[in-house]
């Protein structure tokens, strides 16, 4: 498992180059040229997001974790592009500040989430009853964490 902690780095060494030379060099004339990875990389994030709390086994929820980490790549490398695409220059550092904001007071949100998760969704009686199954509120976290990644991308 300390191996584990290796995936996020080394999977964003490899994923982000490649996803941002191709999106570099693609347009589709509906969609403009960074958007599809957007939506794909939202895609597949929320798909892992649903099937973790089905996890059978530990390598399998492992593997979910890496492909998560695939999804969550490919849509962050072109969305900090897509701020260079779409300010002029005078604005381009407001709008990386701005970016780093809302993806930080996203970071915030969701880590406050389990704790409001677990007072909202869970119960004292929920968690005396059984230890060795998972709560509702866990899988309340999962299904609305997949839920908003994949609205926030097709607002």
């Amino acid at each position: 498992l300390p191996l584990l902690n290796l995936a996020g780095p080394v999977t964003g060494l490899i994923i982000q180059p490649i996803i941002g030379a191709i999106s570099d060099k693609t347009w589709s004339p509906r969609w403009g040229r960074r958007k599809p990875f957007f939506l794909i990389g939202a895609l597949l994030g929320s798909l892992c997001l649903f099937a973790f709390p089905f996890s059978p086994a530990l390598w399998f929820a492992v593997g979910l974790l890496w492909i998560l980490d695939v999804g969550n790549n490919m849509a962050m490398e072109p969305y900090r592009a897509f701020v260079g695409d779409k300010l002029p220059n005078s604005q381009l550092s407001f709008g990386y500040q701005m970016q780093s904001l809302f993806v930080g007071a996203g970071i915030v949100l969701a880590n406050a989430s389990i704790f409001l998760f677990q007072d909202w969704f869970g119960g004292v009686e929920e968690v005396t009853e059984s230890v060795t199954s998972i709560p509702k509120w866990l899988y309340y976290s999962f299904f609305i964490g997949a839920v908003l990644s994949i609205s926030t991308i097709l607002w």
